[in-house]
């Protein structure tokens, strides 16, 4: 349980920080930063919790899983931002896909570290 929550907090930080300097380099999301903060913080929670949890149930190779699940979290997470931080599909895919890379990099240099 230690482990699931250090990672969430850490996905929701670095998400979080990269959702305030993305929404600062697309003027139409400058005024609407605390919003999207909660949606970061909402959506990963759900996604992540599910991720935690299913991904130990899915046979396979460890990279493909990684591969399979973070494409279809991207995909859940670009929609959640176009729905609820009216962003257009193409920017929230993008959001979401520069979120995920940055909280799985992070992830990865914690895992090296502790």
């Amino acid at each position: 349980m230690i482990t699931q929550t250090v990672s969430l907090a850490l996905t929701i930080i670095t998400e979080s920080i990269g959702m305030v300097i993305f929404s600062l380099t697309v003027k139409s999301l400058r005024k609407q930063i605390p919003a999207n903060l909660a949606v970061v913080a909402l959506v990963n929670l759900a996604t992540h919790t599910i991720f935690w949890y299913t991904f130990p149930l899915i046979g396979g190779e460890f990279l493909f899983k990684i591969y399979f699940f973070e494409s279809i979290i991207v995909l859940v997470e670009g929609f959640a931002y176009h729905l609820l931080c009216r962003m257009r599909l193409g920017t929230a895919l993008l959001a979401s896909f520069l979120l995920n890379c940055l909280s799985f990099y992070a992830g990865y240099i914690w895992h090296l570290l502790f």
